[in-house]
């Protein structure tokens, strides 16, 4: 039986640069072709679309409009291939 990997944004934190925000993606399995979402709000990811073989990653979320980390944190889906086929 194959594991199925979990992935998930943690430890959120507002960054130096206003509406700049570093967190981490946590994954209990390697996980193919992970991809982030901030659902209603505008900006992006420092990376975005990637293989994750590593129990962390770090990124950073780049807003193009006033948000703070509690709606950024309530607005962040996390998929892989995985996702796709369960």
């Amino acid at each position: 039986m194959t594991a199925i990997s979990t992935s998930q944004v943690t430890n959120i934190q507002t960054g130096s640069e206003p509406n700049t925000f570093s967190m981490t993606v946590t994954s209990d399995h390697v996980a193919p072709f992970v991809w982030l979402e901030a659902k209603g709000i505008k900006g992006r990811f420092s990376d975005n679309g990637f293989l994750m073989y590593t129990s962390n990653v770090n990124l950073t979320f780049y807003a193009w409009e006033t948000v703070d980390d509690v709606t950024l944190r309530k607005s962040i889906t996390v998929k892989s291939l995985m996702d796709v086929y369960h």
